[in-house]
């Protein structure tokens, strides 16, 4: 599909891996993270942060509230909460979502969006 191949391009086929374990930290989010790191937080239900005893969370001067910090979502049950909108866009004769746009959109709204 050309949505995954565009993906992946933009994460490992068109960027080395030092740019991809590459530290980055957002002023809006106060998370320091790597696209590797984020791509395993978003794609991988299985995984664990490498070399991290925990995945990169929003900075504490920025969010006091530490309850308010993101929490990783599985990829699974991404797709099972977007059955309902599939459905909802079938019925108004529109493609149903598909897996790559829940992993862009996750990807996009993240702490490393505007390395997309």
């Amino acid at each position: 599909m050309a949505i995954a191949a565009a993906l992946l391009s933009s994460l490992s086929l068109s960027v080395d891996a030092h740019t991809l374990s590459q530290l980055l930290t957002r002023s809006n989010y106060g998370v320091t993270t790597t696209s590797k790191t984020e791509w395993a937080f978003v794609v991988d239900d299985a995984a664990t942060p490498e070399g991290l005893s925990r995945w990169p969370e929003e900075s504490e001067a920025l969010l006091p509230d530490r309850k308010k910090c993101r929490v990783k979502t599985p990829l699974a049950e991404l797709i099972q909460r977007s059955v309902k909108y599939s459905e909802q866009l079938k019925k108004a004769k529109q493609p149903p979502l598909v897996r790559e746009e829940l992993v862009a959109a996750s990807l996009y709204t993240g702490p490393v969006c505007p390395s997309y």
